[in-house]
């Protein structure tokens, strides 16, 4: 059974700077994932789904596993995620007679999907940004950017 996180009427005052850097980061993008998914569901793509388009879009041309290795997925995980989006006509998989190096490519419906899941990203972004400026986003995006 799958449960939700409460909503922001059922979360306590708590001091999020006082957690270690890797549970802020976790707790984070959990809730940029929850509203992510959120402004998604009427285009029928997740947040995975949508950041792949996204990666094959800014780097065309690796292979399946590059992109795994790029997401933080496991090989088998990512097949599966590559294989539903092949099915849905999302993107094309090159054959190179080993299954993992595929070369990954979007298709114009790929492209069309990713436009408009490019919007609602955008938006959720600009709401969870609003009470800082562009300077503070960009030091935010360079720091966790040199993480991975």
């Amino acid at each position: 059974m799958r449960r939700e996180p409460p909503t922001d009427n059922h979360v306590p005052s708590f001091d999020y700077a006082a957690l270690p850097l890797g549970f802020l980061v976790n707790t984070v993008g959990r809730e940029l994932y929850l509203r992510t998914r959120d402004a998604l569901c009427d285009l029928a793509l997740d947040p995975v789904e949508v950041g792949l388009l996204w990666v094959i879009d800014l780097q065309p041309g690796l292979t399946q596993i590059a992109y795994a290795h790029i997401l933080r997925r496991d090989d088998t995980t990512f097949g599966r995620l590559a294989r539903a989006l092949e099915d849905r006509g999302l993107i094309k998989r090159r054959e190179t007679g080993d299954a993992r190096a595929r070369h990954l490519e979007l298709t114009a419906a790929g492209e069309a999907a990713l436009a408009r899941a490019k919007v609602c990203v955008r938006r959720v972004e600009r709401a969870v940004t609003a009470r800082g400026n562009a300077d503070d986003k960009a030091v935010a995006v360079r720091y966790l950017a040199g993480i991975v």
